[in-house]
């Protein structure tokens, strides 16, 4: 329940409980994702640093995400 309502289902508390049940499934899927894209944006930056083509998917993936949104 805590978790719904920390990311603004304020009426989780009237939620049935399989409505809980699956919204808390997606709520902890994009939480998943979000850490593979943060994994995933670490490993491209730190490759940077070291490969110049490497900087520039980088720089790439960082715009396609921002037009994304």
């Amino acid at each position: 329940m805590s978790l719904l309502l920390s990311e603004g289902h304020a009426d989780a508390r009237c939620y049935p409980v399989a409505v809980v049940w699956s919204e808390a499934r997606i709520v902890r899927q994009r939480h998943a994702n979000r850490i593979r894209q943060d994994a995933a944006l670490m490993q491209m930056a730190i490759a940077s640093v070291m490969d110049r083509k490497a900087g520039k998917r980088l720089s790439k993936l960082l715009n396609r995400m921002d037009e994304s949104d």
